[in-house]
Formats: C-alpha cells, sequence, structure tokens
C-alpha cells in the first residue's frame, strides 16, 4: 500500500537520486537579433553572464552550462541550469531586450526537467560572415517552415554539444575558438541567415510572449469572489 503522504515533491526527488542528480535543470535555446554589428562574444556573453550572477544569489548549482554562438548581426545561445533560476534569469534578459546588446530574442525551444546537462561547460564562439553555401532563409512567415527550422537549430546544437562532451578541455576549447575549422562540428551551426529568419518571423514565440505566458504572476479568482454578497458558509 502507498504511503498516504508520499507527494509529488517526494517523486520528482526519488526521479532525481536514480538519475544521480542534485538539481532539477531546465534547457532553453534562443536566438537574437543584435543592435549592433558585433566583433566578438564580448557583448553578449557579459548579457547572459550577467543574467545568471545576478540571479544565482551565490548558488554554485545555479552555474550555467551551455552554447553561445555569435554573428555580426545574429546569435544563439543554449542556457542550461537550475530550474529555479532559469526563469529569472529569462526575465532578466527580456527586460535588457530594451536597451542591451541583444534587440529581441526569440524562443526556439524550452524544455523543463532534463536528465542531464548536454554541455560540458559554458562556451562562446564568435563566426565573422556568412556559412559558405548557406541557403537564405526568407519563408519566415511560413509556421511549418518556421516549426522545422526551429527545430533543427535546436537538435543540431545539441548533437554539437553531445560532440564536444566527448572531447578534452583543450580541444573543446580549440573547437569552440574556431569551430568552422571542423567542418563535422561546423554543419552543425546554425547559419546566420536561418537565425535572423527565425528572429524575423511573425509566428516564432517572442521572448515577450514567453515569459508573459510562463512567468506572470497567475490571478485565481475563486468561486466565493464571483458572487456578492458572500455564500454562507454550512456549519456542519
Amino acid at each position: 500500500m502507498e504511503d498516504a503522504d508520499y507527494s509529488l515533491l517526494d517523486v520528482v526527488l526519488d526521479k532525481l537520486d536514480e538519475q544521480g542528480q542534485t538539481e532539477v535543470l531546465d534547457r532553453m535555446v534562443l536566438a537574437g537579433r543584435t543592435r549592433h554589428e558585433m566583433r566578438d562574444t564580448g557583448e553578449v556573453g557579459a548579457l547572459i553572464e550577467g543574467a545568471f550572477a545576478s540571479e544565482a544569489g551565490g548558488d554554485e548549482h545555479a552555474s550555467p552550462s551551455g552554447f553561445l554562438l555569435v554573428y555580426p548581426e545574429a546569435c544563439v545561445v543554449v542556457l542550461e541550469g537550475s530550474g529555479g533560476h532559469m526563469g529569472r534569469v529569462v526575465r532578466r534578459l527580456q527586460a535588457e531586450q530594451a536597451g542591451g546588446p541583444v534587440s529581441q530574442w526569440v524562443v526556439v525551444a524550452a524544455t523543463e526537467d532534463i536528465p542531464r546537462r548536454r554541455f560540458p561547460a559554458w562556451l562562446k564562439s564568435f563566426v565573422k560572415g556568412a556559412s559558405q553555401g548557406e541557403e537564405v532563409y526568407d519563408d519566415n512567415d511560413n509556421p511549418a517552415v518556421c516549426a522545422e527550422k526551429s527545430s533543427e537549430v535546436n537538435l543540431e546544437l545539441l548533437e554539437f554539444g553531445r560532440k564536444l562532451d566527448g572531447m578534452s578541455a583543450h580541444e573543446v576549447e580549440h573547437v569552440t575558438a574556431k569551430p568552422k575549422v571542423r567542418q563535422d562540428l561546423a554543419r552543425l551551426l546554425p547559419s546566420a541567415n536561418t537565425l535572423r529568419g527565425l528572429v524575423e518571423s511573425t509566428v516564432i514565440t517572442t521572448l515577450d510572449e514567453f515569459c508573459d505566458i510562463f512567468y506572470r504572476p497567475v490571478d485565481i479568482v475563486l468561486d466565493d469572489e464571483l458572487a456578492w454578497p458572500v455564500p454562507q458558509r454550512l456549519q456542519i
């Protein structure tokens, strides 16, 4: 017979224990339009790192892992971190759109309670110019095309992280410094035009819309509040 006091929280904690985890991890993939032409990862990297630092509150488990890819006019980032902090970090990025280095973010993918981090550390890479032979992505108002592009970007970046996870720290540093050197990895990087197409799309969820849906305080109206005067409770 099951313990009557066994709660949903106990189920989650048992699952974490089975997987050898000590934290609930979330992952988000965001594509962004840069406010001006970028020459390196400095400004966008500092924005994301600052958001994590300010919202972590000294929690060592809140340290991010993931990958930031910056082109001169667009960027994409995979964020992996504690589920307890991810919401606050995302809202900080949302607030910084007004004057920060990224003028608009869109949500490519969002996954809660991931089994493990896909990236071995927090990594950054800058690619100057467009990818050779890339196709121009201009059908950005077609929901089916945008869904396919979003899925491709998400899966390719996760595969990129999986390949990095098997490398030494020196190899990872070399590859992320010049990702185009490794053609087998370069093909997994989304092109600048693909990212711009996602950001300019009218059907991809913006970060503002995402935060309004998932992080807005819930206003619950009780049944008693729908009638006046308040019905008398039965005395039993």
